[in-house]
């Protein structure tokens, strides 16, 4: 009798087990990732895929007459110090033109991307995807860059970056002061 409950419950087990491996094998060789929730597949088509881990990567969309992108690249360029202390870039579409941090890209499809953010280019949207590739913050309306830094140095990973430049600082004073310290006097 303990015999036959042991089968039982080692099926039970299994076949959730036995499901996930299987969906696992299937789409890890075809290279699929999460943003936010929706597959991208790592290819040509999928420029944010070589952002992943490197960058944080801010997508704008609009018309290219648009008032609020004009509002929101005014914003960024003001805190263009701010963007790179973070590891953000910056991907423009207007129109189907793709500009990344202002340089016009040819290797972007357009529709796909549109697609997988969950955006239309019918009228402003901005999108913070993070290092992992998850979508961060989505709106339709111009976002302060306080309110995108804030989030980001929220976040676990930015959080980590911080203390380790932090130490990294240290060290440069430290070593700074020896050699102050050791340098002959005249």
């Amino acid at each position: 009798m303990s015999v036959q409950r042991q089968k039982v419950t080692m099926r039970t087990w299994n076949t959730p087990f036995v499901a996930i491996c299987l969906v696992w094998l299937c789409a890890v060789p075809h290279g699929w990732q999460d943003v936010g929730g929706a597959a991208m597949a790592q290819d040509a088509a999928n420029p944010l895929a070589s952002y992943r881990w490197q960058n944080r990567v801010v997508v704008l969309l609009a018309p290219s007459e648009d008032r609020k992108l004009a509002q929101q690249h005014q914003i960024l360029s003001v805190a263009r110090d701010g963007l790179l202390d973070r590891d953000l870039v910056v991907v423009s579409i207007t129109d189907g033109v793709v500009k990344v941090d202002g340089i016009e890209s040819k290797n972007w499809d357009v529709d796909r991307l549109q697609q997988t953010l969950d955006v239309s280019q019918q009228g402003f949207s901005i999108v913070l995807i993070g290092k992992d590739g998850g979508v961060k913050l989505r709106s339709d309306e111009p976002v302060a860059a306080e309110t995108l830094f804030a989030l980001i140095d929220s976040m676990p990973m930015r959080k980590r970056e911080m203390r380790e430049r932090e130490g990294e600082q240290r060290q440069r004073h430290e070593i700074d002061d020896m050699d102050l310290r050791l340098a002959p006097k005249s």
